[in-house]
């Protein structure tokens, strides 16, 4: 994938992150994987790693049910996970070169043209979102 629409993909990501609606309508065609595993590898993909304590923040699940996620990544070779030196409690999942891959080819179905244009209506639909947020 070239740099360019690796960094568009990113800011795609970033504004997707706010709105799981959006892996149903553009990317979630014939997936394997459930919604919460791809947005995981999404995020971490933007992210690079993160603990399983913020997996279960940033999912609304139990410690338990975040490592089940990252585990089930694992078994299929897109995440690897390691434990902190001066903590063996934190465990930290990273995306693996597969893992990437496989967040990239949702997106390479798209022109660099048409990832712009994602990423700019997303966007307007994420202002308007806030701006009803601050009237309700």
């Amino acid at each position: 994938m070239n740099a360019r629409n690796e960094m568009i993909i990113q800011h795609l990501i970033g504004e997707m992150a706010s709105n799981k609606y959006f892996i149903n309508v553009l990317l979630h065609k014939k997936e394997t994987l459930n919604d919460n595993l791809i947005w995981l590898m999404m995020k971490l993909k933007k992210r690079g790693e993160m603990k399983i304590t913020d997996i279960s923040t940033d999912f609304y699940m139990s410690p338990a049910a975040a490592t089940n996620m990252s585990d089930k990544l694992k078994a299929l070779g897109y995440v690897t996970k390691s434990r902190a030196h001066n903590d063996r409690r934190i465990v930290s999942v990273r995306l693996t070169q597969e893992g990437a891959f496989y967040i990239n080819a949702l997106f390479n179905a798209y022109s660099y043209e048409q990832l712009c244009s994602l990423q700019q209506q997303v966007s307007s639909i994420n202002t308007s979102l806030e701006k009803i947020a601050k009237i309700i």
